[in-house]
Protein backbone atom coordinates (compact mmCIF):
# COMPACT_ATOMS: atom_id res chain seq x y z
CA UNK A 1 0.00 0.00 0.00
CA UNK A 2 1.44 2.92 -0.54
CA UNK A 3 1.53 6.50 1.48
CA UNK A 4 -1.55 7.83 -0.94
CA UNK A 5 -3.36 5.05 0.55
CA UNK A 6 -3.34 3.51 -3.44
CA UNK A 7 -2.53 -0.38 -3.91
CA UNK A 8 0.39 -0.55 -5.85
CA UNK A 9 1.97 -3.66 -7.56
CA UNK A 10 5.64 -4.07 -7.93
CA UNK A 11 7.50 -6.20 -10.64
CA UNK A 12 10.66 -6.47 -11.60
CA UNK A 13 12.06 -7.61 -14.99
CA UNK A 14 15.36 -7.76 -16.22
CA UNK A 15 15.04 -6.31 -19.87
CA UNK A 16 17.16 -3.21 -20.95
CA UNK A 17 14.24 -0.16 -20.68
CA UNK A 18 14.95 0.67 -24.76
CA UNK A 19 13.00 1.11 -27.03
CA UNK A 20 9.85 0.02 -25.10
CA UNK A 21 11.57 -3.28 -24.36
CA UNK A 22 11.27 -3.09 -20.73
CA UNK A 23 7.22 -2.36 -21.28
CA UNK A 24 6.80 -4.93 -23.33
CA UNK A 25 8.43 -7.80 -21.19
CA UNK A 26 5.97 -6.12 -18.26
CA UNK A 27 2.96 -7.00 -20.35
CA UNK A 28 4.04 -10.12 -20.96
CA UNK A 29 4.91 -11.27 -17.57
CA UNK A 30 1.73 -9.67 -16.23
CA UNK A 31 -0.37 -11.62 -19.03
CA UNK A 32 1.22 -14.42 -18.37
CA UNK A 33 0.29 -14.37 -14.20
CA UNK A 34 -3.11 -13.15 -15.36
CA UNK A 35 -3.56 -15.96 -18.21
CA UNK A 36 -5.01 -13.14 -20.51
CA UNK A 37 -3.55 -12.50 -23.87
CA UNK A 38 -0.43 -9.83 -23.96
CA UNK A 39 -2.74 -7.56 -26.36
CA UNK A 40 -5.22 -6.37 -24.19
CA UNK A 41 -2.57 -4.88 -22.00
CA UNK A 42 -1.34 -1.74 -22.56
CA UNK A 43 0.72 1.28 -20.70
CA UNK A 44 -1.86 3.72 -19.99
CA UNK A 45 0.83 6.44 -18.57
CA UNK A 46 4.51 6.48 -17.21
CA UNK A 47 5.72 4.78 -20.59
CA UNK A 48 9.42 6.01 -19.55
CA UNK A 49 9.12 5.82 -15.83
CA UNK A 50 9.76 3.44 -13.31
CA UNK A 51 5.75 3.83 -12.12
CA UNK A 52 3.38 3.19 -14.44
CA UNK A 53 -0.40 2.52 -14.84
CA UNK A 54 -1.27 -0.17 -17.09
CA UNK A 55 -5.03 -0.44 -19.30
CA UNK A 56 -6.36 -4.00 -18.91
CA UNK A 57 -9.27 -4.37 -21.53
CA UNK A 58 -12.01 -6.76 -21.12
CA UNK A 59 -11.54 -7.06 -17.24
CA UNK A 60 -13.46 -9.94 -16.23
CA UNK A 61 -14.47 -10.28 -12.06
CA UNK A 62 -12.31 -13.57 -11.89
CA UNK A 63 -9.24 -11.26 -12.92
CA UNK A 64 -10.72 -8.39 -10.02
CA UNK A 65 -10.56 -10.84 -7.59
CA UNK A 66 -7.42 -12.15 -8.46
CA UNK A 67 -6.21 -8.83 -8.23
CA UNK A 68 -7.65 -7.55 -5.08
CA UNK A 69 -6.64 -11.07 -3.21
CA UNK A 70 -3.25 -10.09 -4.55
CA UNK A 71 -3.12 -6.81 -2.79
CA UNK A 72 -4.74 -8.82 0.48
CA UNK A 73 -1.96 -11.23 0.00
CA UNK A 74 0.85 -8.10 -0.07
CA UNK A 75 -0.81 -5.73 1.95
CA UNK A 76 1.12 -5.92 5.78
Amino acid sequence: MAADGAARLKAYVTTVPENGKANKSLIKMLAKACKLPAGTISVASGATSRNKQLLIEGVSQDLTAKMEQWIKDLTP
